[in-house]
């Protein structure tokens, strides 16, 4: 972890990374790619091919790899990523993990200066209201815990956006409203998406492929 405090996040430039989690199989190789901010990017590729895990590399959690991965033109290594995690990265998975709590209570786990309107506002659009004070998040559907990941992940208001099959289990409606509200905060944040849902994918502006 580096010392370099960045407290925002314009740029993500990737040049000549290769991956590899052993010798027989490459999951990226001399791969290039510049993200900037404004912008709906979308990942594609077979299951396995590496998405996730360019992911995890250009969000720190893995620096086994060659070539090289810049913030702003900084060099990750350089920078305190634990600190950009917190503060300026959000993910949104496919499985959230929520903890024996209310719901309200794992939205706001770990986030500084939650708006008490915002999450009423993202609840609203998400129909999640009348959920809010549920004891255990852990009884919700599969669905509602997306849900309650996407909107923690809202929430967090950062510069890089990461969602990861995030409305596998959402409905229709559900869809719709993320749409929208992507399209609304794109101009303020990176946005990497990957999904096999057709319906997510006319909001993208850039398709990058893995082999």
């Amino acid at each position: 972890n580096g010392d370099i405090v960045l407290k925002k996040i314009n740029t993500i430039e990737i040049n000549d990374l290769s991956f590899s989690y052993d010798e027989s199989k490459l999951l990226l190789s001399s791969f290039n790619l510049k993200l900037v901010k404004g912008n709906i990017y979308c990942l594609k590729g077979k299951n396995g091919d590496g998405k996730s895990t360019l992911v995890d590399l250009l969000s720190g959690i893995n620096y086994d790899y060659e070539g090289s991965i810049f913030y702003d033109n900084i060099d990750i290594k350089s920078i305190d990523m634990r600190g950009v995690r917190k503060t300026q990265i959000s993910m949104i998975l496919q499985e959230p993990k929520l903890q024996r709590l209310p719901v309200k209570e794992n939205l706001m786990r770990g986030l500084n200066d939650v708006n008490e309107v915002d999450i009423q506002d993202l609840c609203n659009l998400f129909n999640m209201n009348g959920l809010l004070d549920l004891e255990d998040a852990q009884s919700l559907s599969g669905g509602e815990k997306q849900k309650v990941s996407v909107i923690r992940g809202l929430l967090k208001n950062s510069d890089l956006l990461v969602l990861d099959e995030p409305v596998s289990a959402i409905d229709v409606d559900g869809v719709k409203c993320l749409k929208t509200k992507l399209k609304s905060i794109k101009e303020n944040k990176i946005i990497i998406l990957i999904s096999h849902n057709e319906d997510l994918l006319d909001i993208v502006d850039h398709f990058i492929e893995i082999r």
